[in-house]
């Protein structure tokens, strides 16, 4: 997602809510299988427009996520300090 491209995530990520948030918002796609890839290589280089829709969506769940690695931090400290932790959004 870096510098406003679309970009294709392994499947391993789907779970995780960043992929979720940013397949939700087509600022990625889900590929299973060579032909996944191919179908949608095809349809991104004959697309720009959707090129830059899926890179400005991409772009917006990046921005939303910045400040997660501090915040998840934050709970872990205080979780471990004996405080009552704060709740992620």
């Amino acid at each position: 997602m870096a510098r406003g491209y679309g970009v294709r995530m392994n499947h391993t990520l789907k779970k995780l809510s960043v992929a979720a948030l940013a397949i939700a918002l087509a600022g990625c796609v889900r590929i299973n299988d060579a032909d996944g890839l191919a179908t949608t290589l095809q349809r991104l280089l004959g697309q720009p427009e959707l090129r830059g829709e899926m890179g400005r969506s991409a772009m917006a769940v990046v921005e939303a996520e910045r400040g997660a690695a501090a915040r998840t931090l934050e709970i872990v400290h205080r979780t471990l300090a004996g405080k009552t932790p704060v709740t992620m959004h």
